[in-house]
Parts: structure tokens; C-alpha cells; sequence
């Protein structure tokens, strides 16, 4: 993926993240990280997109579920929802 793309899929993502609250993000050379309270709840790696889960591992979310707008803030949700 290129860095426009990258930076258009970025901006996309903390656009639907905007209603969950407070979130941080941090870019890195092999990872994008999304954070609340600085845990790490969901992440890009390898033009991948991870959300955290219940067993405190990340799953892998289909980028084209970010076309889908509410489908894709419901599970991040539910891992922003995991960090206290």
C-alpha cells in the first residue's frame, strides 16, 4: 500500500474511532497503534487492520469492513471496550 493510501486509510479509521472517546495513535516504521489510555487496542501491521480481544490478542479485521462504516466501530468498540 502506498503512503497515500496509508494515510487515507488512517484517517478513515480514527474517523469512525471519533465517537468511542479519547484515542491516541501512534505512528511507527512497521506498525500504526491505536490507543486508549496509552494500551494499545487495535493496530495496523502489514496494511492489516488488528483489533484487541477478550483474550488480550489481536484479530484480524477486513479492511473492506471500513466501507462498511457501523460494522466496523461496533468491533472496535468492543476492544476499546476492553481497556479500562
Amino acid at each position: 500500500m502506498n503512503d497515500s493510501n496509508y494515510s487515507k486509510m488512517i484517517k478513515k479509521i480514527l474517523g469512525l474511532l471519533a465517537s468511542l472517546g479519547k484515542i491516541e495513535y501512534k505512528i511507527g516504521d512497521d506498525i500504526t497503534g491505536f490507543y486508549k489510555n496509552q494500551v494499545m487496542f487495535g493496530k495496523i501491521e502489514e496494511d492489516t487492520i488488528h483489533l484487541l480481544n477478550s483474550c488480550n490478542g489481536f484479530d484480524r479485521i477486513d479492511v473492506e469492513l471500513l466501507e462498511e462504516g457501523d460494522a466496523f466501530t461496533k468491533k472496535a468498540q468492543k476492544a476499546y471496550n476492553l481497556i479500562r
